[in-house]
């Protein structure tokens, strides 16, 4: 949301390079919410503990502080690493395979179901308008997403082989579901320039 809300404040010279800017966005965000800080909190590279650093903003009796200095350190990709660390990556992949985009049609269903009920209650066309009019597919935020579920197996597969399958899972059920959606549920997009895939084949 603060993503693609700060994007509107800045002028573009086309729709493509707005969507390009926001997806690269969502992509680090994502990346960095799902994995990256879940690998620096139990790091220590060239002697640079991220966890003692995080330490310092909490006051020592805090149960978080007691949870924190509980966390064992790595400074490698280690066997123990996969067993403490390699396993939340992965369970995180379980949910990703199946959630939350299969969700996203029951909800554009229910969504679509209120704005009849709520159509039918108004005056003005305009208003009827308003509230039976589908939302737009939002091309740049499904495109960041399928980009972290292929980039992160594709780091950790070495330890972690069962990512794999759990993409190719993440892929299909997303591509139904998107599918699905753009057909059943969302208006006529915008028209995008062949950059978009251009930068997407670029950064994979």
């Amino acid at each position: 949301v603060i993503v693609t809300g700060l994007a509107k404040f800045q002028r573009y010279p086309s729709i493509t390079q707005q969507t390009k800017d926001i997806m690269m966005n969502l992509f680090f965000t994502y990346v960095c919410t799902t994995i990256l800080i879940t690998v620096l909190l139990q790091a220590d590279i060239f002697g640079i503990s991220f966890k003692r650093f995080a330490g310092i903003f909490l006051p020592s009796d805090s149960v978080y502080k007691q949870n924190l200095d509980s966390l064992a350190v790595y400074d490698d990709l280690v066997g123990n690493w996969y067993i403490d660390i390699g396993y939340k990556i992965w369970f995180t992949w379980l949910l990703l395979a199946f959630t939350p985009h299969t969700f996203w049609p029951l909800l554009q269903w229910a969504r679509e179901q209120l704005g009849y009920y709520m159509g039918k209650k108004q005056v003005l066309q305009k208003n009827v308008m308003k509230w039976i009019e589908a939302e737009e597919f939002d091309i740049s935020d499904n495109y960041a997403d399928t980009m972290m579920v292929i980039f992160v197996p594709l780091v950790f597969s070495a330890g972690i082989p069962m990512l794999i399958p759990l993409s190719f899972f993440g892929l299909w059920t997303r591509y139904i579901s998107f599918k699905y959606q753009f057909i059943r549920f969302s208006r006529i997009p915008k028209t995008y320039d062949e950059s978009l895939d251009f930068k997407v084949s670029q950064v994979m």
